[in-house]
């Protein structure tokens, strides 16, 4: 409420002294009182009264008196009449005339004059006190406290003759008593069938009086969901029912410290759980048959996501849930403009399947198996659907209902085509070895070289989609920046730079490094570092490398692919560090010796260091955790490394590496 306003304008004036001192009563005029050459002063006080309701007019009285101007404050009369003329001036007040309605006061008055915004007072000669009135109409609307100017002339009239000696003015306010009751503002909420109990803030976005304090009285639900106040009396605590969803709306009643009540409503969308499957992909093979595994696990639904994006259920549920699943043929629908793909072919690629999977109670998913039929065709990708239908006691998950199998040509093979033997020399043991021979070899059977991918191009069973080394099966596409192929596959890296390469065999993109000293140059090196606990094995790494001559904030794996990601290189932006089988997919065992064991006519650039040593994302089982502190003078603190896979190509192997080591970095995308 508005504090009540006690103002007064004091003016001094000859003959007559208006006074602003304030009073309690109005003392009982003195009998004795009598005129006197000592001119009274004239005193006015605020008034402030309650409005009252709807109907009621109350009067408003301005007392005016009459005092000695000595301080004592006794009544002192005036020897000629004394005359206040007086208007109002309003301020949140709302003026009218006499009856109307909608306003807070009449500011027409009975008077002696012709003013219909005011009037007139006389004090006689001899008297010491007078009045005013103003009619305030009340209401039943809270309101703020309103307020009015109530402004005054005083005149002397002294033998007929009236003479204005000044002017004063006072405040009147008029106080609300009334009490709204609070604006209750619908509420929603949506919650996962049989969810655990939610406190929701319902008295948060309602509305009531300054200064008013809303708490609950009551709630009710009418679905049968368990509901109560919560402790803090703001809050209602939700359960819905087992088994329920579908729309509940929950009822509660606002009140005020004043006692007035308000009914809101909280309309709760319980909805189910949804099912949802997961793309797969698997490696042909040559021949036979061999399983496509999807997994078909639950989603929370769009609607408990604030970004609307659907999400794996995190708990399992209490009942087994079930599905239907059928496989169609795919479509044409792989990575980049380079890579079109193909539809696989029931019968031939895969055999069609169909079938209901259930996830059990307690679990979050469930697996089933679709075969796929190898053969010895070089061919892109293929793809195949499974689409879900049917769901049981559970909802479908609109982004996830159908899924994309792709089935692969398999791994590279090793990319050795010769066989050895052992040439024993008996009359100069020393020099026995073993020699590169043709194959078969009759007294070693069975070698790398006579069997896999390497021995189909050889005997010319397979053609090749893009190009590789005569005699292997590796199968190299060079593509621009765009993702596109570049015209002359043939071309040098010298007269036609590409930045990256695609296996036309295992579907993978890599990152072609460079010799420009920027971000991807060969000679980069830097620190392992992974925060996420699901892929580091426990231990980050090393964030902050040495070898590195970027504008990296740091020399860590983490920093080159989040930048590398940043540009975009050949269309896309999902680069990762490779896993060690992927990355040893490079590895060409047969490689003359001048290119190691990997081919530079297709990854130029590999041996910006030595070794050529790349990192992978692929934590070591070794448990060996070391400190390491790159700058013990100046900074004490050591930081705990483990050791992650690496590959070297300058021979082919893979081995270990401590987190904090600066080794070389060659990103992939496309299946993990």
């Amino acid at each position: 409420m508005l504090s009540k306003i006690r103002a007064l304008v004091c003016l001094g004036i000859v003959g007559l002294l208006v006074s602003c001192k304030s009073f309690d009563s109005l003392n009982q005029q003195n009998n004795n009182s009598q005129s006197t050459s000592v001119q009274p002063i004239v005193n006015i006080e605020p008034v402030s009264i309650n409005e009252g309701d709807t109907g009621k007019i109350t009067p408003m009285v301005f007392n005016i008196l009459l005092k000695n101007p000595d301080g004592s404050g006794q009544p002192l009369a005036s020897k000629d009449s004394i005359r206040i003329d007086y208007s109002t001036q309003p301020n949140n007040a709302t003026p009218g005339p006499i009856g109307s309605d909608g306003t807070d006061y009449e500011d027409t008055f009975e008077s002696t004059s012709n003013n219909n915004n005011g009037g007139t007072v006389i004090i006689p000669a001899g008297a010491v006190q007078g009045s005013i009135t103003i009619r305030v109409r009340g209401d039943n609307t809270w309101e703020f406290d309103e307020t009015f100017r109530l402004l005054m002339t005083i005149s002397l009239v002294t033998g007929g003759q009236t003479n204005t000696v000044g002017n004063t003015e006072t405040t009147g306010t008029i106080l609300n008593d009334d009490n709204d009751p609070p604006i209750t503002t619908p509420d929603s909420l949506t919650v996962l069938q049989d969810s655990a109990l939610t406190t929701v803030n319902v008295i948060a976005n309602d509305l009531d009086n300054p200064g008013d304090i809303v708490t609950l009285a009551a709630v009710s639900s009418d679905q049968g969901g368990t509901v109560s106040i919560n402790v803090d009396n703001v809050s209602v605590d939700y359960r819905p029912a087992i088994g329920f969803a579908g729309t509940e709306i929950v009822t509660y009643t606002a009140s005020d410290d004043k006692g007035a009540t308000a009914t809101g409503t909280l309309t709760v969308k319980v909805v189910r759980p949804q099912i949802g499957i997961r793309s797969a992909h698997a490696a042909e093979g040559d021949t036979g048959q061999r399983d496509m595994v999807f997994t078909a696990l639950l989603f929370q639904p769009p609607e408990l996501d604030p970004n609307g994006v659907s999400q794996p259920l995190v708990l399992p549920l209490a009942t087994d849930v079930q599905v239907q699943y059928a496989t169609a043929d795919g479509f044409a629908t792989t990575t980049g403009p380079s890579q079109a793909g193909r539809v696989a072919q029931a019968g031939s690629d895969y055999i069609a399947s169909s079938g209901f999977v259930t996830i059990r109670a307690g679990s979050l998913d469930s697996t089933f198996s679709v075969p796929i039929l190898g053969d010895l065709t070089a061919e892109e990708a293929e793809t195949f659907t499974v689409t879900l239908s049917n769901p049981v006691r559970i909802d479908l998950n609109a982004a996830h209902t159908k899924a994309e199998g792709t089935i692969h040509d398999g791994l590279n093979d090793t990319g050795q085509t010769s066989c050895t033997d052992f040439f024993n020399d008996p009359l100069n043991p020393s020099q026995s070895s073993y020699v590169v021979s043709s194959c078969p070899v009759t007294a070693y059977p069975g070698q790398d070289a006579e069997s896999g991918r390497d021995a189909a191009l050889t005997a010319e069973t397979r053609a090749k989609i893009g190009s590789g080394r005569a005699g292997t099966g590796f199968d190299w596409i060079k593509l621009d920046n765009t993702g596109k192929r570049i015209a002359n596959q043939a071309a040098t890296y010298t007269t036609t730079p590409w930045d990256c390469v695609r296996d036309a065999t295992t579907g993978l993109w890599w990152e072609v490094k460079t010799t420009d000293k920027t971000l991807r140059d060969a000679t980069q090196r830097f620190s392992w570092y992974d925060r996420n606990s699901a892929n580091n094995g426990g231990l980050p790494g090393f964030p902050n490398g040495q070898a590195c001559h970027t504008t990296l904030p740091n020399c860590s794996t983490a920093d080159f692919v989040a930048k590398v990601n940043s540009q975009g290189i050949c269309g896309f932006k999902d680069w990762r560090l490779p896993t060690l089988q992927e990355l040893m997919t490079l590895v060409d065992f047969g490689a003359p010796s001048v290119q190691k064991m990997i081919d530079v006519n297709y990854f130029p650039n590999t041996f910006g260091f030595s070794s050529g040593t790349f990192w992978t994302s692929s934590p070591s089982a070794d448990t060996l955790v070391i400190p390491f502190n790159p700058d013990p003078a100046n900074n004490p603190k050591s930081v705990p490394v483990s050791s992650v896979w690496a590959v070297q190509f300058f021979n082919g192997k893979a081995d270990t590496f401590f987190q904090s080591e600066d080794l070389q970095v060659r990103l992939v995308r496309g299946r993990e």
